[in-house]
């Protein structure tokens, strides 16, 4: 084999595509977790701001 010669993966791509397509998986993992993070907090703050503002509506 020469030095030239490109190492394939197991399903025949190149080796160096399944390391980019593990960190993609990676990133994209994260990345659903931060979202998921995120979305819970925006609902703890939409609860909160309905409390305020029924608590606003019967004080007044």
């Amino acid at each position: 084999m020469s030095d030239s010669a490109i190492s394939l993966g197991p399903s025949g791509a190149p080796a160096e595509h399944g390391c980019t397509i593990n960190s993609r998986e990676q990133e994209l993992a994260d990345e659903h977790d931060e979202l998921e993070e995120r979305t819970e907090e925006l609902a703890a703050a939409r609860a909160a701001n309905r409390e305020l503002t029924r608590a606003l509506n019967h004080a007044g």
